[in-house]
């Protein structure tokens, strides 16, 4: 075996109800390993654990005492997805969005930022960020007056308010599309639910900080891109057009009406870049490192850029586009706003942007000739948020897998869409819901959008006990509609593979990859095989392989990962029902001229 491993204890819990802890810890059960990416991270603990809307309490381990937070609010997300905010006696925070998948979060407790994220057998790690030592805000050399790093547009040409004197009226609506890499996803273990993590941290600053904006997703997807070693390169090419690189984006922000692209990615030791300070609809792009996004609050940071804010006036002197409009820092008493670099003595980042008229544990957090991005971006968030009138945003469209579980929760009226792939030769093929609280019907149709007149099957029981048998292969339309309000309601489509011709043989030759990225290979195996084998030889350099029955594998989820040095890895594995089985290979360092070979029996 190679390779150094952080060790991560793993904790028995029990089901209680929504008004007790949530974390009991019961037993001490034996250790796991898990990798570890950033040297900033420390592995607290890892629990099991699950929230609602109805949840009013909820205690988590910290330093081995159980911290009570209370339920300040609980929404859904666009995507379905329960949105869960707490708040400590103390003023500590926590921020969890819970999914099918489990809770990822943010807590900041007392100047300490931790991360909550699902892991393997529904259980939790709880990681402390150091963020003294976290990553660079951005790449050596930055500075916002360089017109080769960042584009800065002047007064005159950026956003145009109508006055600076005053702020927007009505609420800015800035509208996102979001899109992420390989690389990314594959380090996060949701990386749907780290991306409303991260929209509802920006939408807290600017409450705590009375900017009258909020952003929303219309629309988020994967992009086919491999980081460049630069992170000023990835930028470039996000917001270049017909350069062959990521052109897919704009095609989907003109879809979706999106005033501001973000591009969630590795951006390879530092945490984001804007493409200018004051941005107009031609370079409204970001790209954000996935460890950075949430808690450190980086997401938010970078989109600010684009509505005109600057860093600290310590770091940054330059009073262009706004003269006021800097971060702040504290360093006394050891805190600092959204847009402000670390102080030289450490400095946590709190949720806040720099205004004068706000106090933070007694302490004013700006001044009104230096540093009020508050009112910057009161000024400017209108007008971005008419960046792009766009169409009427249609709704997200979530694509199933086979027996992938999908746990929903919505609000009375509102209709969540899904697409479902059959295969040619497929049997035993249905849709069905289950378990939660609430009514939700069912609607299915075969090759075209699912709607409550248009449908093969429709299913409307008095709970969310809904069940749709289908007979044909091809692309599904599913459309659940919330009857009433319905929560934690698990979705699933399934079917059955059978009557292939066994061995079933599938060759890659010749791959190459970078450092720490994936790429992914499937094959559907039917109900009649026995046995699959996967092997990985030849070239140079050293790829890991992964196996995993049903989804795609991580770097913590899988049936078979060898791990051996250089590429001479092999995985042989019983198959006792029919599914798909992907692998994943992932660069331990570059590699070149692989063989990857699939063998089914």
């Amino acid at each position: 075996m190679k390779k150094t491993l952080i060790s991560l204890a793993m904790f028995a819990t029990v089901n209680v109800n929504a008004q007790q802890a949530l974390f009991e810890v019961k037993s001490f059960n034996s250790p796991i390993a898990l990798k570890i990416h950033q040297k900033s991270q420390v592995v607290l603990s890892s629990t099991q654990f699950s929230v609602t809307q109805k949840t009013l309490t909820l205690s988590i381990p910290i330093d081995g005492k159980q911290v009570e937070f209370s339920k300040q609010t609980a929404s859904i997300s666009n995507s379905g997805n329960i949105v869960w905010l707490g708040e400590t006696q103390k003023g500590g925070r926590a921020t969890l969005i819970q999914a099918g998948s489990g809770v990822t979060g943010t807590v900041k407790l007392e100047n300490r930022l931790f991360k909550i994220r699902p892991i393997e057998n529904n259980n939790h790690s709880i990681t402390e960020i150091d963020e003294i030592n976290a990553p660079k805000e951005h790449h050596e050399g930055f500075n916002g007056s360089v017109k080769n790093s960042i584009q800065e547009l002047s007064a005159n040409s950026l956003l145009n308010p109508v006055q600076n004197t005053i702020a927007t009226v009505a609420s800015a609506d800035i509208k996102l599309l979001v899109v992420y890499t390989a690389a990314a996803k594959s380090k996060v273990a949701d990386i749907n639910s780290l991306i409303d993590l991260a929209v509802v941290e920006t939408n807290t600053g600017y409450a705590n900080s009375a900017i009258n904006a909020q952003v929303s997703v219309v629309h988020k997807a994967q992009v086919t891109y491999t980081e460049a070693s630069n992170s000023s390169t990835d930028l470039t090419r996000l917001a270049a057009t017909n350069d062959g690189y990521m052109d897919e984006v704009h095609t989907l922000r003109d879809q979706y009406g999106a005033d501001v692209v973000v591009l969630v990615n590795d951006v390879n030791g530092y945490c984001g870049q804007a493409d200018a300070i004051g941005a107009n609809a031609s370079s409204a792009f970001v790209i954000v490192d996935y460890d950075c996004a949430t808690g450190y609050y980086s997401f938010g940071h970078e989109i600010g850029h684009l509505q005109g804010a600057r860093h600290n006036p310590e770091n940054d002197p330059t009073t262009t586009p706004y003269d006021y409009g800097h971060g702040y820092q504290d360093p006394q008493s050891r805190w600092r706003t959204v847009m402000a670099y670390n102080c030289t003595s450490g400095c946590t980042r709190i949720n806040y942007w720099s205004n004068p008229d706000k106090s933070y544990a007694g302490d004013v957090m700006g001044t009104n000739s230096d540093s009020n991005n508050a009112r910057v971006l009161n000024l400017t968030s209108n007008a971005m948020a008419n960046f792009r009138s766009g169409p009427v945003t249609p709704p997200e469209v979530i694509v199933l897998e086979n027996n992938q579980n999908i746990v929903v929760s919505a609000d009375k009226g509102s209709e969540k869409f899904y697409s479902f792939n059959v295969p040619s030769g497929a049997s035993n093929i249905s849709v069905s819901t289950s378990g939660g609280t609430g009514d939700a019907d069912l609607y299915v149709k075969l090759g075209e959008k699912a709607s409550s007149s248009i449908y093969d099957c429709r299913s409307r029981e008095n709970d969310n006990t809904e069940h749709c048998a289908l007979t044909q292969s091809g692309e599904y339309s599913i459309m659940v509609s919330a009857y009433a309000a319905y929560s934690n309601m698990n979705l699933i489509g399934s079917y059955t593979l059978g009557g292939s011709t066994l061995p079933i043989t599938v060759t890659k030759t010749d791959l190459s990859g970078e450092k720490d990225v994936w790429q992914f290979f499937s094959v559907d195996v039917p109900v009649d095989a026995k046995n699959i084998s996967v092997t990985l030889s030849g070239g140079t350099g050293d790829a890991d392989m992964y196996l995993r029955k049903g989804s795609k594998p991580t770097a913590s989820l899988y049936d078979c990962r060898p791990w051996k040095n250089g590429n001479s890895e092999a995985c042989n594995e019983t198959i006792t029902n029919a599914d798909t089985w992907h692998v994943g290979l992932k660069g331990y360092a570059a590699y070149t001229g692989v063989k990857l070979e699939i063998i089914v029996k």
